[in-house]
């Protein structure tokens, strides 16, 4: 089975503003973080949370929210949920609020100037406050969306392990005419009878007046008149 059809659960986790949970940036967390794909690390939960936590499988691929975006995707691997060891939580920190965990492994990580929206990610705001572990399928705004999960499972996997970033998506969009825009080069430059280096120059006044004055297109399609009355 193709990886995005694992894709089944999300689940928001949150820090202050402007830090990345899981992003192994703070180095005086105790915990393991992942720095890389592949790397293993340990998926806290506070006691309410803790059930939700358990019931994704081994295998299954989760979405991690965090301050309205969409930055990691995570493979579970351990079998089952575990008691937090204390040596990992920090004294006088939040850490004492998540005594339970789950090892993951890192399919792909973003930070926020590459993660992309949750809008923009499933395709939707699936609305996913708090710590629970949802399931995609059961989320409101899921089936408020009336989109096939398989595609929104799709949608999340371009989004977050494309073969290109959102960073270089936005950045390739800026570096050039689309393959459309020099098809579209091509043609005027064949009807203004110029080469296509000669008619990139063109100044723009000049070539809106001669575009103007082009001759139309004969059209492939029939055209039918309305039939006359008095049939």
């Amino acid at each position: 089975m193709m990886r995005f059809r694992r894709i089944l659960w999300t689940k928001n986790v949150a820090l202050g503003d402007g830090e990345l949970a899981y992003g192994g940036q703070d180095a005086s967390i105790k915990a393991r973080e992942p720095k890389k794909p592949g790397d293993h690390f340990e998926l806290h939960s506070t006691p309410e949370d803790a059930e939700s936590l358990s019931e994704p499988k081994v295998g299954d691929l989760i979405v991690l929210t965090q301050h309205g975006q969409a930055t990691h995707l995570i493979e579970v691997i351990g079998a089952t949920i575990e008691t937090r060891s204390r040596r990992t939580m920090r004294k006088g920190s939040r850490d004492t609020r998540f005594p339970y965990q789950r090892t993951c492994a890192l399919v792909v990580m973003h930070d926020f100037g590459t993660a992309p929206f949750v809008e923009e990610a499933f395709g939707f705001n699936p609305r996913n406050e708090g710590g629970e572990v949802f399931l995609l399928s059961q989320l409101p705004a899921f089936e408020a969306s009336n989109f096939p999960l398989w595609a929104v499972q799709k949608r999340l996997e371009q989004q977050l392990d494309g073969a290109i970033t959102i960073r270089d998506l936005f950045l390739s969009r800026n570096k050039g005419p689309s393959p459309a825009e020099l098809i579209t080069q091509e043609l005027e430059a064949e009807l203004l009878g110029r080469s296509p280096m000669v008619a990139k120059h063109i100044d723009t006044t000049t070539e809106e007046t001669i575009l103007r004055k082009r001759p139309a297109l004969r059209s492939s399609h029939r055209r039918w008149f309305p039939r006359k009355s008095g049939r």
